[in-house]
């Protein structure tokens, strides 16, 4: 780093380190500017606003409009901001690491884009970033929808729609986490405190994150939904009763004891006002445990069943197979779910 840049990245942590005072205090540059006043002007505008969400992502948006006239030496400022201001705006957020909406259009697009970097003189100017930022009309749904159908694909492309918000989380965190350290690492003036603390503040961010996705990953990986034919309907409404391989019961998002599942239920069907209960069972889970989940479903007052199962391409579409809860199943009780939906399938009405 040159001379002009160790003086621009002392200047970045005074800015960052400055909570609760003048949040850019460091006097602008003569000559060339290379809109270095105009992101300082942007950094004090988010800590002013308190470095919410909604201000770190203005922030951003000032930064990638002003990449286009930074030098070198200013890009490296900005991706100094941008790590620091970023985890400001995150760090004391319930659920930032685990895949909670506010982050997820607001600070982890820019986080999932390459790091700030400069034009490269007498290149055509390129663009590297837009890619992952959230468009106008698109909600949390739709933008990781979109990133784990193309950019981010082999993150999260094998991930159902309900778990993809905690993998993208997680990915924006860890390359946040490897830019930080990337960073200080060529900064020579980088070795204070404050930058140790960024630093740390993102591998506890990365921990949790990892800790969490994981276990979320297997739990929404598409290989754990049978996958659906020609028999299968479109979702109805109602309470989801999962079954897992281990033995567990969930409803919902509750774990249910065996002796509590029935009074469980009749509960979630009155709260719900639905006569159909939604159930989820593994491909190579035994029609039995199906049978015995119709039984307590009659038990619970419910009048039909729905096996879900998910469309064979993306963004795997989850739908079901209905069955009144007093029908016959057509396999044995070995079979595995997968067969019976092929049955299903064959007997269905084209």
């Amino acid at each position: 780093m040159s001379g002009r840049a160790l003086a621009l990245a002392l200047g970045a942590l005074v800015a960052l380190a400055a909570c609760g005072q003048d949040a850019i205090a460091v006097a602008d540059r003569g000559g060339a500017d290379h809109n270095r006043a105009a992101l300082l002007a942007a950094a004090r505008q988010c800590r002013t606003a308190g470095n919410t969400p909604e201000a770190f992502a203005a922030f951003a948006q000032s930064v990638l409009t002003l990449r286009v006239g930074m030098d070198e030496t200013v890009a490296e400022e900005a991706e100094l901001l941008v790590l620091g201001l970023a985890l400001d705006a995150v760090s004391a957020l319930p659920g930032a690491a685990t895949g909670a909406e506010a982050p997820i259009l607001k600070v982890w697009p820019i986080g999932l884009a390459p790091r700030i970097t400069a034009p490269v003189p007498g290149r055509p100017l390129s663009d590297a970033w837009s890619e992952y930022m959230a468009g106008p009309d698109e909600d949390v749904g739709r933008y990781v929808m979109r990133l784990c159908g193309a950019q981010l694909a082999r993150e999260c492309g094998h991930v159902v729609p309900e778990g993809q918000a905690a993998v993208v989380a997680s990915v924006a965190i860890e390359r946040f986490t490897d830019r930080i350290r990337a960073a200080v690492a060529t900064c020579l003036t980088c070795g204070h405190d404050v930058w140790k603390q960024r630093i740390a503040g993102w591998e506890a961010l990365d921990r949790a994150a990892v800790a969490y996705v994981q276990p979320a990953r297997q739990r929404s990986a598409v290989a754990r939904w049978p996958v659906a034919g020609p028999g299968a309907r479109p979702l109805p409404a109602g309470p989801t009763l999962e079954l897992d391989d281990d033995g567990a019961i969930w409803v919902g998002d509750e774990s249910v004891s065996p002796t509590a599942l029935v009074a469980f239920l009749a509960a979630a069907r009155r709260e719900a006002a639905s006569d159909t209960l939604r159930i989820h069972l593994t491909p190579e889970a035994p029609a039995d445990r199906l049978r015995n989940a119709m039984i307590q479903a009659r038990a619970a007052g419910f009048a039909r069943v729905a096996l879900t199962a998910r469309v064979p391409r993306y963004p795997w579409t989850l739908v079901a197979y209905p069955l009144d809860v007093g029908a016959t199943l057509p396999v044995r009780d070995a079979d595995p779910v997968q067969i019976l939906t092929r049955v299903l399938d064959v007997r269905s009405p084209q």
